[in-house]
């Protein structure tokens, strides 16, 4: 298998997983493979699995399984095809998907549909129609290779379970895993990861591998659980090719947790928190705007750590709570939006307003959105950068999880309810901001009166945006070792009760929204006879399927993350995707609003 070998990537999981598998396929492009969104006419199929929760556990195991259904198939056996269809189509996704006011949330099996970014060495991928009807290549050739999270947290179990996988991959080695795949041709197993005989005799690589520069890169066999701060955030270096529509991009600024939550996995999958260096962030973000791309997304375990680890340039062990105190006075959240005040941090303290400051000086870049933020780590000067900065969407993602003291202090957060109480006071002193967050209930020791408290908690606090997920027990977290648990039916009912009230301020707060003139960013628009979504190859990939109804475009304001919350369905005049439009909002709905444009 090499050049002209046809590769599709199927991932599971979060924007960060997205971010590695853009940079999966920045490697089979830049080796000469064709990219294809249909894994039946694949000659490699590659699954960039999540292992967070047993449920995402459950839903990777099962597209290997189907990947491996696949590699089986034949021409002359059409049967494996259909159950490998059947399969896909009653797989539950998570189990039982978290409940969101929106269930677009609910993207976490995606195969791949990808816009070629200028920048990437290598062939420019064809689009395709996920899993369409194609006659199977040779069973013989087509490979299947497991990569990332799963690899992480199961290592060896996951080979005595699936014999037939030919290649495992580790988090630190996806952004070369196409000279992997090119050096397992003589495999020998280490770590439960099959590679070459050149790889494993390397063992754990010092040097970041530099894609570009034409040297084949030394690549680990697996990261080592005590080795697990050699991991590497992906540099600009490395070649990448974007799945998302092209004027939106993530932007991953660090990798791993030091946050500690009792109830996550995080931390022994990917590592402690490390930062990317800030000239490294903005010379990608640079490379982004080239491309088309509009609005940065900015990802991390936990964006609000970020510049945290660079005081002694190792990375630092255990959660660490940034002050909310400044070194040096900066203006106060009530100063106009033209300025952008940045102020230089002192070694150790977080620098992610710094970091939001200098990407707001790239040409190009319109909208600057935050995710996985945390309310222990909200700094007075990211506060100011909400109220000042243009280009920083008035949104922010804060997880809250709960409100009684004693299950945060049981969660390890760092924060009493009255932290909170103080935080969202002082975001709402800025205008039109606007706060998602998720919160999780059927924790051990969550009593009745407990949940009462987070239900009166959510009435008043009136979240823009809020998902809802059930407590699940995790293997290896001493969350599952408390007392204290909850029954699933009573998880489930809680989750029931506490979405039906958030659907309701939903409704009352896009219902305010009527007769506002607001800034619109188009993603898609449709076909004027059909209704049907235009299949634009530079306006549209397959992972965009929203439900367009009458509408010419749909889009999204500056208050909406791209999948997880509402969209705005325009009328009027058909508008390109990536265009930034004014539009009368004219009516609401739970989730969603309408609106013309003018």
């Amino acid at each position: 298998m090499g050049i002209g070998a046809s590769a599709c990537v199927v991932f599971l999981g979060c924007p960060k997983n997205q971010v590695d598998s853009e940079h999966v396929l920045g490697s089979l492009t830049q080796a000469g493979y064709n990219l294809t969104t249909d894994p039946k006419s694949a000659d490699l199929i590659v699954i960039t699995t999540c292992a967070f929760l047993q449920s995402a556990v459950r839903e990777s195991e099962a597209a290997i399984q189907e990947g491996l259904k696949l590699k089986r198939a034949s021409p002359s056996n059409p049967e494996a095809d259909a159950d490998a269809t059947k399969a896909r189509k009653t797989r539950n996704g998570q189990g039982e998907p978290p409940m969101n006011t929106d269930t677009r949330a609910d993207v976490s099996e995606k195969t791949i549909c990808v816009h070629p970014c200028p920048s990437v060495v290598g062939r420019s991928p064809r689009p395709a129609s996920c899993f369409r009807s194609s006659s199977c290549r040779d069973s013989d050739s087509r490979k299947v290779v497991v990569a990332g999270c799963l690899v992480e947290r199961y290592g060896e179990n996951l080979k005595r379970r699936f014999p037939a996988v030919d290649l495992w991959v580790p988090l630190r080695d996806m952004p070369g895993i196409a000279s992997l795949i090119a050096s397992s041709r003589e495999p020998q197993t280490k770590h439960g990861v099959t590679l070459s005989k050149r790889s494993a005799s390397k063992g754990l690589s010092e040097e970041t591998p530099r894609l570009r520069s034409g040297r084949q890169p030394r690549l680990s066999a697996i990261c080592n659980r005590s080795s697990a701060s050699s991991f590497i955030p992906h540099p600009s270096s490395f070649p990448r090719v974007l799945s998302t529509p092209r004027h939106f991009a993530y932007l991953k600024i660090a990798d791993g947790c030091d946050n500690r939550c009792s109830y996550c996995t995080i931390p022994s999958i990917r590592g402690p928190f490390r930062s990317r260096p800030l000239p490294d962030i903005i010379t990608e973000a640079r490379n982004l705007t080239l491309a088309g791309v509009k609005e940065l997304i900015l990802v991390a375990q936990d964006t609000t750590l970020y510049g945290t680890d660079f005081q002694t340039g190792i990375h630092h062990q255990g959660a660490r709570t940034p002050s909310r105190k400044r070194s040096k006075p900066a203006e106060s959240v009530s100063c106009l939006r033209g300025s952008t005040p940045v102020s230089v941090s002192a070694p150790g303290q977080a620098r992610l307003a710094e970091l939001l400051g200098e990407l707001s000086r790239i040409d190009g870049i319109r909208w600057l959105r935050l995710m996985y933020t945390h309310p222990a780590h909200v700094t007075e000067d990211v506060i100011d950068q909400f109220a000042s900065n243009p280009k920083l969407c008035r949104y922010i993602d804060l997880p809250i999880q709960h409100v009684a003291d004693h299950l945060l202090a049981n969660m390890n957060r760092h924060y009493t309810r009255q932290d909170v109480e103080l935080l969202l006071e002082s975001l709402r002193a800025i205008p039109d901001v606007h706060i998602r967050t998720t919160i999780i209930v059927g924790l051990p020791g969550e009593t009745t009166r407990d949940f009462e408290e987070l239900l009166a908690f959510v009435r008043s606090a009136k979240f823009d945006r809020l998902s809802c997920y059930a407590y699940s027990p995790e293997p290896g977290t001493s969350a599952a070792r408390l007392p204290g648990q909850v029954s699933p039916a009573v998880k489930k009912e809680r989750v029931r009760r506490l979405m039906l009230t958030q659907a309701a301020i939903s409704r009352a707060n896009l219902k305010k929204l009527v007769g506002r003139k607001l800034t619109v960013l188009v993603d898609t628009r449709t076909d004027n006879r059909q209704g049907r979504q235009v299949p634009d190859s530079e306006s549209l990939t397959g992972n965009w399927q929203l439900e367009t109804g009458n509408s010419r475009c749909v889009g999204r304001t500056e208050w909406d993350a791209p999948e997880i919350d509402g969209v705005v369905k325009l009328t009027g005049r058909s508008v390109h995707p990536g265009t930034f439009v004014c539009a009368l909002v004219t009516g609401s709905s739970t989730h969603d609003i309408t609106a013309t444009l003018v």
